[in-house]
C-alpha cells in the first residue's frame, strides 16, 4: 500500500513540475509584434513597438518594457480583434493618462487625464475613421461636446449651444456669427467668445 501512495506522489509531482515549465513557457512574455504587418509596426505608439506581450488564453496584452510606463494593450482573439483596449502613459509617470476602447467599425471612445493629478478631465468619441465621420471633444466633462472634428469639413466649435467653423487668421482663432468674424479664447479647454 504504502508503494502506491509513493509512486502517486511521485507521479502527481512530476506531472505538476511538467505542467509548471509547459505553462511557463507559453505565457512568458515576448515580442508578439513581430507578427504584424509592416504598417501596424510603423503605426504603433513608441512604447508598443518595444513592449512585451503575454497570451491569456485567447487575449494578447501588451506591456511596455519600461515597468515605469502605466501603458498597456488588450486585444481579443483573432479573426476579430475588437474591441481594442489601449492605456496609455504620455509622460511616464506611472499613472496612465487615456484609456481608448475601439470596435471593429474604427468607432472610439476615450478618457484623457490632460493635466497629470490622476483624474479623468476630458473625454471624445468618434463615429470612425471615414471622411464623413465626426469626433466629438469635451473638454470640461460637463456632458456637452466643445469642438467637433472630421476630415471633411474640419473644426467646429461650440460657443454657447451653437455650431461654428473654427478659422485662423494670422495665428488668432475667431469663429463667423452673422456674417462678423468674431475672436474666441480657449479658457480650460472650452471656446468662448473674447470678453465674454
Amino acid at each position: 500500500m504504502k508503494t502506491k501512495i509513493e509512486w502517486f506522489v511521485i507521479g502527481f509531482a512530476a506531472s505538476w513540475m511538467v505542467w509548471s515549465v509547459v505553462a511557463y513557457v507559453r505565457f512568458r512574455p515576448r515580442n508578439h509584434t513581430q507578427t504584424w504587418s509592416k504598417l501596424d509596426q510603423e503605426l504603433a505608439p513608441e512604447w508598443l513597438k518595444q513592449a512585451q506581450g503575454r497570451r491569456f488564453g485567447a487575449f494578447e496584452m501588451y506591456t511596455p518594457a519600461n515597468s515605469s510606463d502605466a501603458a498597456a494593450m488588450l486585444l481579443p482573439p483573432k479573426p476579430n480583434p475588437y474591441p481594442q483596449i489601449m492605456i496609455t502613459d504620455e509622460n511616464q509617470d506611472g499613472q496612465a493618462d487615456s484609456v481608448l476602447v475601439c470596435d471593429s467599425q474604427l468607432h472610439h471612445i476615450s478618457v484623457q487625464d490632460k493635466d497629470g493629478d490622476g483624474i479623468f478631465d476630458s473625454h471624445s468619441y468618434s463615429t470612425g475613421l471615414s471622411g464623413d465621420s465626426l469626433t466629438y471633444i469635451d473638454n470640461d466633462m460637463d456632458g456637452v461636446a466643445d469642438s467637433r472634428m472630421s476630415l471633411s469639413n474640419g473644426v467646429a466649435v461650440r460657443v454657447g449651444s451653437v455650431w461654428y467653423d473654427f478659422e485662423h487668421e494670422e495665428g488668432k482663432p475667431y469663429v463667423v456669427i452673422d456674417g462678423d468674424p468674431k475672436p474666441v479664447e480657449k479658457i480650460d479647454g472650452v471656446f468662448r467668445l473674447v470678453g465674454e
